[in-house]
């Protein structure tokens, strides 16, 4: 399944604590998002991949004590639409092949492998 992973203006990744939220094109967007840092691959450190109603988890995240602390090391986020019946299927393919630090328990399912956003 081909996505296309969303970047902020500019086409530069966008940093979780600097994305405005109330955006008009991200009110019902649903699919899945992941949390990263280091712009350089070979830094790049997966910290968390998600999914659901991607404003709601955005917040979540930016509140989330465990995610601040990431914050002074540039934490990047992109996301894709994913349809909802698909959308845990591909969380659970990215999961699996990303190793997020932080892992949302995710049912085994059969994974739907999608593009990477690198």
């Amino acid at each position: 399944m081909e996505l296309q992973w969303y970047k902020c203006r500019g086409g530069v990744w966008c940093e979780l604590n600097k994305i405005d939220l109330s955006s008009n094109a991200l009110k019902e967007l649903t699919g899945v998002y992941i949390l990263w840092t280091g712009q350089i691959s070979s830094k790049r450190t997966i910290i968390k991949v998600g999914s659901g109603k991607i404003t709601d988890e955005l917040l979540k995240n930016k509140r989330d004590l465990a995610m601040m602390a990431f914050f002074h090391l540039g934490l990047y986020v992109t996301w894709a639409e994913v349809p909802a019946l698909k959308r845990r299927n591909v969380q659970y393919y990215l999961t699996s092949v990303l190793q997020p630090k932080f892992e949302e328990k995710v049912p085994d399912l059969n994974p739907i492998q999608v593009n990477l956003p690198w």
